[in-house]
């Protein structure tokens, strides 16, 4: 299993658990160590504007490179479908961090199982 770094694509059914690597700006270097956060939650909002907020099974996989993971896909995901999506997270000061931040949403693609 590779690194997923912004567009996230997977098979509804899935079990397969997704990693993803928070970035600066650059898109190469991590964000930086996650160690000390709290309240991590992956924010999706699908294209009819329902926003979702996952925190079970959510959790830093690697905190010196940044990464979280997402385990147990198929109970979260029920239906092929696009979102939107970012993390956020409280650092270690009580600080709420986005990634991306601003206005700025990554894609979340749930494709249906094909024969």
């Amino acid at each position: 299993m590779g690194t997923v770094i912004g567009a996230v694509e997977f098979t509804l059914g899935s079990e397969d658990p997704v990693e993803l690597q928070l970035l600066k700006d650059d898109g190469v270097t991590p964000i930086g160590s996650l160690s000390g956060i709290t309240a991590l939650t992956l924010l999706l909002v699908d294209a009819d504007g329902t926003e979702t907020e996952i925190t079970t099974n959510f959790s830093v996989s690697d905190a010196a490179l940044s990464k979280v993971k997402l385990s147990q896909v198929a109970a979260q995901f029920t239906a092929a479908k696009r979102y939107s999506y970012k993390v956020k997270f409280k650092d270690s000061g009580g600080k709420q961090k986005f990634v991306p931040d601003g206005n700025l949403w990554y894609t979340w693609q749930v494709f249906a199982i094909t024969p």
